[in-house]
């Protein structure tokens, strides 16, 4: 009796029958019996109102938003655009300190991927990309 508590289950006993008729029908605890009258010693009890033919109905909790909510959010719909700016700022950063200059194709592609996504910052990647070509063409002309 204790397992059908835990699990949400009525005690066995008599019942309203719970397609409707008149009579009263035995519940063992896991299934319905055949539809008998109730004898006048037996006290009855309602079902619950979740109960109905042989199923249960099964109240869920509304779902949950499972997506995370301020920057994790961003970072996480915005994957390519933002390998975009890393990858854009990193070939900046060489060319400008070290003099190392890089053909700035890897932002290109990235920022073409977070748009083939549809990724929320594909413009800011695509202009930081392009920004990157051009200052890696304008570095090879000095």
């Amino acid at each position: 009796m204790a397992e059908d508590a835990e699990r949400g289950l009525p005690p066995a006993g008599f019942y309203t029958d719970p397609s409707g008729s008149d009579r009263k029908r035995w519940w063992d605890g896991e299934t319905w019996g055949e539809l008998q009258e109730l004898p006048e010693d037996v006290v009855s009890a309602e079902p619950p109102p979740l109960w109905h033919h042989q199923h249960k109905v099964i109240e869920e909790p509304p779902p949950r938003d499972p997506s995370p909510r301020g920057w994790g959010a961003l970072a996480e719909k915005n994957g390519s655009a933002i390998s975009t700016l890393v990858i854009s700022l990193i070939y900046v950063v060489l060319g400008a300190t070290f003099h190392i200059v890089f053909f700035g194709i890897l932002p290109i592609f990235t920022a073409l991927a977070s748009y083939r996504r549809r990724e929320f910052l594909w413009p800011v990647a695509a202009a930081a990309a392009v920004g990157t070509l051009v200052f890696s063409l304008s570095a090879l002309h000095r």
